[in-house]
């Protein structure tokens, strides 16, 4: 029997992964935060951090199949 499963995955000292690092550290110049004085300010901006880290990985990283052989 075999159990398949997936992840995503960015391999350790690799172009990808400076690619990563520099794609996330370019786009947080864009966020805003000079005037953060209200919790909904500074949801709009975890936010677009959150996004930022999303897209990076969307980007950067590639999927992987798991394979694990069981004997039952």
């Amino acid at each position: 029997m075999n159990i398949s499963n997936t992840k995503y995955v960015i391999k350790i000292d690799s172009n990808k992964e400076k690619d990563f690092v520099n794609f996330i550290i370019s786009n947080i110049y864009t966020t805003n935060t000079k005037n953060i004085n209200i919790k909904e300010d500074l949801e709009v901006c975890v936010t677009h951090l959150k996004t930022i880290f999303q897209k990076a990985w969307d980007k950067h990283s590639k999927e992987i199949h798991i394979i694990k052989h069981s004997k039952e």
